[in-house]
């Protein structure tokens, strides 16, 4: 549905395509040139190369990620959060949120002598807007478009900017 909203307000969309070249005036694909003005160009994300260049230090997994115990933790008070880390949600901002959230958790339970709680994925809600006044929103199973889904995603946006701003 995202896609067709996108491409009926006249976006050009191509998925898994190889990028053989682009500049300030136009985009080209192993198949097409196009003439432009503005591209966004999504390519994934990855760890912090940090971890890579002192490789010796440190486990990894297959994926390039680092490996945590339940916890989190590489070891005695390191730990791994966001796109460093193996969780099953990784490379969402929503999840690196979660996740220092967790640990900060984990901080204070250990000076505190409280027992700590292992970590649990929680899939985050899939807010994406295309274009004023519509959006899609995804939590599990539920799902809403269109002027519903704006709504909810700038909800949102203001519980976010709460959190962000100071109480006035």
């Amino acid at each position: 549905k995202v896609a067709e909203r996108l491409k009926n307000l006249g976006i050009h969309i191509h998925l898994n395509a190889k990028v053989e070249g682009a500049n300030a005036d136009q985009l080209t694909l192993a198949d097409t040139t196009y003439k432009t003005k503005t591209i966004i160009w999504t390519a994934g994300v990855a760890p912090n190369p940090f971890y890579q260049a002192n490789a010796a230090q440190f486990t990894f997994n297959e994926k390039k990620r680092l490996v945590v115990d339940d916890f989190l933790s590489i070891g005695d008070n390191i730990f791994v959060i966001g796109d460093n880390a193996p969780t099953q949600y990784t490379g969402l901002a929503q999840t690196a949120i979660r996740d220092g959230i967790f640990v900060a958790d984990t901080i204070k339970r250990q000076l505190g002598g409280k027992q700590m709680k292992k970590y649990q994925a929680k899939e985050p809600i899939y807010a994406t807007p295309a274009g004023h006044g519509w959006a899609a929103i995804q939590g599990g199973s539920k799902r809403d478009y269109g002027s519903i889904g704006w709504w909810i995603r700038r909800a949102g946006d203001l519980v976010g900017y709460r959190d962000l701003l100071p109480e006035l």
